[in-house]
């Protein structure tokens, strides 16, 4: 068996960054926006995050930005060989869009937008195009344009591809009505698909999940 020593600030682990084999991150600690929001209101320090990207299998470690107070970093996505996550400055309430090249040190601002007009509460990006939404019982996007999608609480988004957003949708069968699980029990996804006018188009039994390499797999 053999062990690696890889250079880097701290040591809480990585997380795969889905679409790529090549690349991997990992925060020096996390906490969601929507409660970096909460303890700025309760008047609570905000001391900032720093975020730290990995390259595979050379081990190469990028920081794009040095750890600032009241900075914080959230949800990275890959699209088409560029690096994309949310920075958001507390002490000026704005949050970016960034576009990072981590190793031809490519590190561009794209969008950014005032805290006050965005729902935090599962704030994160989003593909494809590339998007700016939050999600809870409605899928409220942001950016490349404003729109709201209506969905289940059961359901999780997965990816856009065009007009059309694909949802997963965990579905119980098998429960009478106290609530007790009978023999007939079943748990299962649907893959739903609707359209950027919120129209259902269609319900498949299925789960669609994104693979390293960037296929999207119905499984």
């Amino acid at each position: 068996m053999k062990f690696r020593n890889i250079e880097k600030k701290y040591n809480n682990g990585y997380s795969d960054l889905m679409g790529t084999d090549r690349w991997l991150y990992s925060y020096d600690n996390y906490i969601s926006l929507y409660e970096i929001k909460e303890l700025k209101d309760m008047n609570e320090p905000i001391k900032g995050n720093e975020l730290t990207f990995f390259s595979y299998p050379d081990g190469k470690s990028y920081t794009p930005y040095e750890l600032e107070y009241g900075i914080y970093y959230e949800h990275i996505i890959f699209i088409e060989g560029i690096i994309y996550f949310i920075r958001a400055d507390f002490n000026i309430d704005q949050l970016y869009i960034v576009k990072y090249i981590p190793d031809k040190n490519v590190l561009t601002e794209m969008f950014h937008f005032d805290i006050k007009d965005l729902d935090l509460y599962n704030i994160k990006l989003a593909k494809y195009p590339l998007m700016l939404m939050s999600v809870d019982h409605e899928c409220i996007v942001y950016y490349p344009e404003k729109l709201t999608i209506k969905m289940e609480a059961r359901d999780s988004f997965i990816v856009r591809d065009g007009d059309v957003f694909y949802f997963n949708r965990w579905v119980e069968e098998g429960i009478d009505e106290n609530d007790n699980i009978t023999s007939d029990y079943k748990y299962y996804d649907n893959i739903v698909k609707i359209s950027k006018s919120g129209e259902v188009l269609s319900i498949e039994k299925g789960n669609l999940s994104e693979m390293p390499n960037g296929e999207m797999w119905i499984l």
